[in-house]
């Protein structure tokens, strides 16, 4: 049976995707403050999602009762309060506008849709507030880590909100401090006596900063978190918060991302000209943009919700009063704490939801926002005119690069995803604004993404950017763009250079595919054609020679290069990693055991390598010494034989390890039997970092400079039982092999190193910035 309308089959299309959407992610977090009927909402669009995949369940079902549910369920859609449904909504509609054929349905639709973009009172709490209260464990400790103050004036539903928010996602020691500034509806007597509580009442209303520092002089924690009652926080909101403050000891205040109850972008941080006129970022557009989800910088943050630390609150006479009742007087904060050298950051991981101006009316909002502009203006008139760090652009002017690589990398994951995640963190580190566009990844990856956004890396991601064009729209203008691997980034170079033109292109290869598809099948170990190297060698050249310079990590790959395009400029550029200390790492023979091998097994050359040696040497090793174990870590282990390993005896299959160093260092030794392949190993380097002998082919430690003082060199089985056993049995020849392994890595590969190499580059080609983080002077 066949659909009797196209129009609930395109409709129902959307709500599939608006279900794998990262705002129905969000909204399913949302869902849990926002009471029952959003929940059941949520859960029905699962639901039909599920039921939807299927084209036959479809048919019947739009031919029965679709037209109708489907309407309903849009209603209920369109009615929610789910913060984000207003964006998610509109892109719903103009799908459909492109794609229904039937306009008389559209024109239904869109008006019902319509109304979810109309902003929404906020929802009153049905919880019990005394019980939510009691219920945290996190309130009332007699060392808090946060005091959070609200002042309160107004109606009681705004507060009753913000306090059930906290109280159902605040999970770090905290007390509350409600300041009742002569509020209209008074804060109720029996909150005094909920412990962990404190309810200080003044007896004429001051205004926001009177009532913050009324607050604060009663706070006891080491943090102040200042929070308007018309403001509800989501879930680790102040966690983040804390966490940012506590990554740095120049951090003075942080502020999080503040939307509208109907989901659009309130707050994203501000910024100051130099006429003394603010700018919220970001206002009134999508919250999921990547424009307004990294760390970064600001000229200050609203104080609706606003974290530093209680001393330098303290040291600064908090919050100026000459500000009135309200407005400019956190803008006003922000500018004394830049005054004394800290920094002013936006962490976008810290979300609420702000009603906005819940204590005022729009009259009186007005006339506080005119008068008290020109007196901000009037009070820092000299340092706006004469700092360049305040700005009216969202840019820095700083050096701007683009880091393009098949996904976002996860630097516990694989060699090749540390190589990106270290590049980017060290042109962060020299003050380069980066940003990153996994440009095979259709779906932002969270935890790698949130890492490189908690550096000030702006991720790009889907549906906001889909092509080389959009990237470079979304970030210009670039100064250079950095193309890693040719399967990835080194494939697009034609587009970026037109999208770009005036962009420096630098090409890395991290290791040349060619190479190791030519070694592998000469070897007879990769299902592939003579047609299909001589493609990749054409392919990847291309890109090489097209590119304004060429980035290698070894030697090997240089020479390669050398000869294949003698004009070109080929740099070999730091490969760096950062192993722990010295004093955690190296531990001696009798603090070991067993034998280690660590590797992405989503990579051909891993899986050969592992297999050969079961297959042909470990059963050897075993017979001389029965008690020793093979371990066998890495990601994607599901790509590798892995039941046919752990049917060999002392073999033992880990998979993946959250730290390659702490696997490693526990053993008397790794090996690295690879049979094909091509650049700097990562496992061999990661190994000698941590003081843990290596045995392997020529392949592995080609292009690492290393002695047969640091690492031993066997190729064939023979010789690679020859080589543990030796090894093994002379505690003398280990202890060598370790401390020269471990000395010689730490002067090649160690952060510190690679950081002061990459600085000397960037410098050779003019890419470092003359000034600061912010765009100002050095700090």
């Amino acid at each position: 049976m066949k659909p009797t309308n196209a129009a609930a089959v395109l409709i129902a299309d959307k709500l599939h995707l608006f279900r794998t959407s990262r705002s129905f992610v969000f909204a399913e977090r949302i869902s849990q403050l926002a009471g029952m009927r959003d929940r059941a909402l949520l859960k029905e669009i699962a639901e039909l999602d599920q039921m939807l995949a299927d084209p036959n369940k479809l048919a019947v079902w739009a031919a029965s009762n679709g037209n109708a549910r489907l309407r309903d369920l849009l209603d209920e859609l369109a009615s929610s309060k789910i913060y984000l449904i207003a964006r998610s909504s509109s892109q719903i509609t103009n799908a459909l506008k492109l794609q229904l054929a039937e306009p008389t349905a559209y024109s239904e639709l869109a008006l019902l849709l319509r109304r979810s973009l109309e902003p929404e009172p906020i929802p009153f709490w049905d919880d019990n507030l005394e019980m939510a209260l009691r219920a945290n464990p996190y309130l009332g400790t007699e060392q808090p880590s946060v005091d959070v103050i609200v002042p309160v004036y107004g109606t009681w539903a705004y507060l009753n909100t913000a306090i059930i928010a906290l109280a159902r996602t605040v999970e770090v020691t905290f007390n509350l401090i409600l300041v009742d500034d002569k509020s209209p509806e008074p804060v109720p007597t029996w909150l005094e006596h909920i412990p962990g509580v404190t309810v200080l009442r003044r007896e004429a209303n001051g205004g926001f900063a009177e009532a913050c520092n009324t607050g604060a002089r009663h706070a006891r924690a080491p943090k102040l978190l200042l929070l308007n009652m018309d403001v509800q926080v989501q879930p680790d909101t102040v966690q983040h918060l804390m966490n940012r403050l506590d990554s740095s000891v120049d951090i003075g205040i942080v502020g999080g991302k503040l939307c509208y109850p109907n989901g659009m972008l309130q707050e994203a941080g501000g910024l100051v000209d130099a006429g003394g006129v603010v700018a919220n970022l970001g206002y009134q557009q999508d919250p999921w943009h990547p424009d307004f989800n990294f760390v970064r910088p600001v000229d200050y943050v609203s104080g609706a919700l606003l974290m530093t630390r209680t001393e330098l609150y303290h040291e600064l006479g908090g919050l100026s009063t000459e500000f009135g009742s309200g407005y400019f007087e956190d803008t006003d904060l922000c500018m004394r704490v830049r005054q004394l050298g800290h920094r002013v950051l936006y962490e976008p991981r810290a979300q609420a939801m702000h009603a906005g101006g819940g204590s005022f009316s729009e009259e009186n909002k007005a006339t506080l926002m005119s008068q008290n502009s020109a007196l901000f203006f009037r009070k820092w008139e000299s340092e706006l005119q004469l700092s360049p760090r305040l700005r009216s652009q969202r840019r820095s002017t700083r050096p701007r690069v683009l880091v393009v690589d098949s996904t976002v990398p996860v630097p516990n994951r694989d060699s090749g995803s540390t190589d990106t995640f270290m590049l980017i963190r060290a042109l962060r580190e020299l003050d380069v604004d980066v940003a990153m566009y996994p440009i095979e990844s259709s779906e932002l990856d969270g935890v790698g993404a949130q890492e490189l956004q908690g550096l000030g890396v702006e991720v790009l991601y889907h549906p906001y950017v889909d092509s080389p064009a959009s990237a470079i729209k979304c970030i210009e203008p670039v100064d250079c763009i950095f193309l890693l691997r040719y399967p990835a980034g080194g494939r697009h170079i034609d587009a970026f250079r037109q999208a770009a033109p005036r962009a420096k292109i630098i090409f890395l290869p991290v290791d040349l595919h060619y190479l190791r598809q030519s070694r592998g099948l000469s070897l007879g170990l990769l299902n592939i054609s003579d047609k299909d190297v001589l493609d990749m060698r054409s392919r990847e050249l291309g890109a090489a020679e097209s590119a304004d310079e060429v980035w290698v990590l070894g030697e090997n790959e240089a020479n390669v290069l050398h000869a294949e395009l003698p004009n070109q400029k080929i740099r070999i550029v730091p490969f760096f990693r950062s192993p722990p200390t010295a004093s955690a790492a190296v531990l001696s023979f009798d603090g070991r055991a067993d034998i280690g091998f660590i590797g992405n097994f989503e990579h051909p050359p891993n899986v050969d390598a592992v297999s050969w040696f079961i297959e042909t040497i470990w059963r050897e090793i075993l017979a001389e010494e029965p008690d020793l174990k093979l371990v066998i870590a890495g990601s994607n282990i599901s790509r590798a034989p892995r039941d046919i390993w752990c049917q060999v005896d002392n073999v033992e299959v880990v998979g993946w390890v959250p730290s390659e160093y702490d696997f490693l260092k526990t053993k008397l030794l790794s090996i690295a039997p690879l049979r094909f392949g091509a650049g700097i190993k990562g496992k061999v380097a990661s190994s000698l970092l941590v003081g843990t002998p290596c045995v392997g082919t020529r392949v592995a430690f080609e292009g690492m400079n290393l002695s047969d003082d640091q690492v031993v060199v066997a190729d064939d089985p023979e010789e690679t039982v020859a080589a543990v056993l030796g090894i093994l049995r002379n505690r003398e020849r280990w202890s060598q092999l370790s401390k020269h392994g471990f000395e010689r890595s730490r002067a090649l590969w160690s952060y510190s190193v690679g950081h002061e190499r990459l600085r000397a580059i960037l410098n050779e080609m003019k890419l470092l910035p003359a000034t600061g983080v912010d765009g100002s002077e050095a700090r």
